[in-house]
């Protein structure tokens, strides 16, 4: 009997998940479907590879740079990690059948996930400090390496995300009686685009005479993004984050009280329309200073993960009523900025594990996967929800409405108006909210495929896109290759001759006047003859040995990491900007991330030992501080008589309750 009745539960869920497909798209980005919803995953380049080829999905995304916010130290003119990722996609739709992955690149100008400090820390150009000119630099910079991948297999060669957390840190922090950034905050536009310009040898007559004026503030230094992504990005379509959390003190909490009373919906929605407006992120007149879309997080860890520490305490675990919230939500501030399409953003990738799941894992159970794509196994009273996350009791702090729910299993039971909650899926709501993508998981939870930080899930997510009709085609088991540009020679010369009409990506070799030369970012029309210089000259072009045989491309190397120290570190000094390397210098070492995806950081020295005192104790290293954010893995702090060594960025995160499966590892008793 149990058997017939799964049977039917899943004939009828798939009867009601079609019906849900049927319907087009109402918003479309360029480069993605409009007959569907785009699923996407993690791609740090590392252990998850082969599975992303055996699963396709139709967006792989990622952090730009070297420490995964925004690399103010450094000036990068060309993202190597970036390059690296692109050479892995690239390999990978060589394997498949005709399918393509769109990129999704994520971006900081400002790191808004620490504190209201590296926020003005990013928006300062001193004379010492020209935090503000190299993040102008970098992000023209990748924007013309992005542009650079664009042919004719790939009209719309990536997709760029702006700067998660930051918005919604302003939004949030910026109450009546104190605001610790303003939203009229003076922001040194004019300084900050000239030395940028100046750095990279473009005319700043180009530059709009708004951002060249005297004070400008945040909402300038906004509309400058915006508009250098379509200068120098034309084919890249982008959007802003915005947190689901901003614009009230409760943060999620408010979407728990929602869920009995609808009417705090729309002032909700209503208020970010308002703040999104007023920072001139969306409304602005001319068209070419708008955003294709906007992305909305929830919570990027699944709840019930050991890397989640307060997950459920800290009332990120939905039930159906707040989904149902969560999407009407989203879709009036999509309806309220003129219908603009959504990208759903890190949505954690676990699903509520039943008994017999094919997930093994004994944690990162989540509500998230299950409620967007229906599962048959779930049953509506969630009773058969396994006992390490079912069987917890729920908090009784303000987050929830508990509504005389005990445990884990009754506040998931589903209501009376929607008795198979957890079955059907929600595709529907995802659609009326103009939801056009969901990328699925971070660096630290559950994705499309698992990661190194992450065991993979079974297959469940990958399984219910693939049975949704969700998937990107036909997966391949071939060998990933990692092909590097190559030079096409003409006669008596080892480089194409140079082109004025001509599109040339980094790395591209060309010849004038007798003289080789290699382009170092994407260029067009820019001639090496009077455009080329050393490193750090901020010209486009390097010149090269001439020959008249075909050069050979350096193979690209697998950087080996280097291990990490069980040392103490020694404080580095603060680095001058530094250019990156040509695309084919050996890649970058990828490192543990933030809480977030996989970034990649230059390599640094191995840390000092620390003194060993007599009886065999190791030193204690620096004191931990609450205050202060560990943006390097593998960084070495004592606390209470013990060394702990962080795995990625952290702050704020106790070493001693962090536990094996957090940020960091005891690395013993110390003195």
């Amino acid at each position: 009997m149990h058997k017939t009745n799964k049977i039917l539960r899943t004939a009828v869920l798939g009867c009601l998940l079609s019906s849900q497909l049927a319907t087009p798209l109402l918003a479309a980005v360029p480069g993605w479907s409009t007959s569907k919803i785009s699923m996407g995953g993690v791609i740090n380049g590392g252990s998850e590879l082969p599975l992303l080829q055996q699963r396709p999905v139709d967006s792989l995304f990622t952090y730009a740079g070297q420490g995964g916010d925004g690399d103010r130290e450094s000036i990068l003119t060309t993202d190597t990690k970036v390059a690296k990722l692109m050479q892995y996609i690239r390999g990978m739709e060589s394997n498949l059948s005709g399918q393509t992955f769109m990129p999704t690149i994520v971006f900081y100008t400002v790191d808004g996930s620490s504190s209201h400090y590296t926020i003005q820390l990013d928006l300062s150009n001193d004379s010492e400090k020209h935090y503000l000119r190299n993040h102008y630099i970098n992000l023209i910079s990748l924007l013309k390496q992005l542009q650079g991948y664009k042919d004719a297999k790939h009209p719309v060669p990536a997709t760029l995300l702006l700067n998660p957390d930051f918005l919604g840190e302003m939004h949030k922090s910026c109450q009546p009686g104190y605001c610790p950034t303003p939203f009229d905050y003076a922001v040194p536009v004019a300084s900050g685009l000239s030395e940028a310009f100046d750095y990279l040898g473009i005319n700043k007559a180009d530059i709009p005479a708004e951002f060249m004026a005297g004070g400008t503030t945040l909402p300038n230094y906004i509309r400058s993004l915006n508009w250098l992504v379509r200068k120098f990005g034309p084919d890249i379509p982008y959007g802003w984050h915005y947190n689901v959390w901003a614009g009230d003190q409760t943060g999620h909490g408010w979407l728990h009280q929602a869920s009995q009373n609808a009417a705090l919906i729309t002032p909700h929605a209503t208020a970010v329309k308002d703040f999104l407006l007023q920072m001139k992120v969306y409304g602005n007149p001319e068209t070419n200073m708008n955003p294709d879309f906007i992305a909305f997080d929830k919570w990027e860890r699944d709840v019930f993960s050991k890397m989640a520490q307060n997950g459920l305490q800290g009332g990120y675990l939905y039930n159906a009523p707040t989904y149902g919230v969560y999407t009407e939500y989203v879709k009036q501030v999509s309806q309220q900025l003129g219908n603009k399409p959504v990208m759903l953003w890190q949505i954690p990738g676990g699903h509520l594990q039943v008994n017999g799941d094919v997930d093994t894992r004994a944690d990162h159970a989540s509500s998230d996967a299950t409620y967007f794509l229906g599962d048959a196994n779930v049953d509506s009273a969630a009773s058969n929800l396994q006992a390490y996350y079912g069987n917890l009791a729920m908090p009784t702090n303000s987050s929830y409405l508990l509504n005389g729910a005990v445990t884990v299993k009754d506040f998931l039971k589903c209501p009376s108006s929607e008795t198979g909650c957890w079955q059907t899926g929600h595709l529907n709501q995802l659609k009326a909210a103009n939801v056009f993508s969901v990328i699925w998981g971070g660096g630290s939870t559950t994705s499309i495929a698992g990661t190194d930080n992450v065991a993979d899930d079974g297959g469940w997510l990958w399984s219910r896109i693939k049975a949704l009709g969700l998937n990107n085609g036909t997966g391949s088991n071939a060998p990933i290759p990692t092909p590097v540009p190559t030079a096409t020679p003409v006669g008596g010369s080892s480089c194409n001759a140079w082109q004025a009409t001509s599109v040339y990506q980094a790395g591209a070799c060309v010849s004038k006047g007798g003289q080789n030369y290699t382009a170092m970012w994407y260029t067009v029309g820019d001639d090496p003859a009077t455009n080329s210089g050393p490193d750090g000259s901020g010209k486009v072009w390097r010149t090269a040995a001439t020959t008249n045989t075909t050069p050979t491309p350096s193979p690209v190397a697998t950087a080996t990491p280097t291990p990490i120290a069980t040392a103490s570190a020694t404080p580095s000094a603060t680095p001058a900007p530094t250019v990156s390397p040509a695309p084919t210098a050996t890649p970058v070492v990828t490192a543990t991330p933030k809480p977030s995806v996989t970034p990649t950081v230059a390599p640094t020295a191995t840390p000092a030992a620390t003194a060993t005192p007599s009886g065999g104790i190791t030193a204690c290293a620096t004191a931990w501080s609450a205050s202060t954010a560990y943006s390097i893995a593998g960084t070495i702090v004592s606390y209470g008589k013990h060394n702990y060594q962080s795995k990625w960025w952290t702050v704020n995160e106790n070493p001693s309750q962090t536990g094996q499966w957090g940020v960091w590892a005891d690395l013993g008793a110390c003195q």
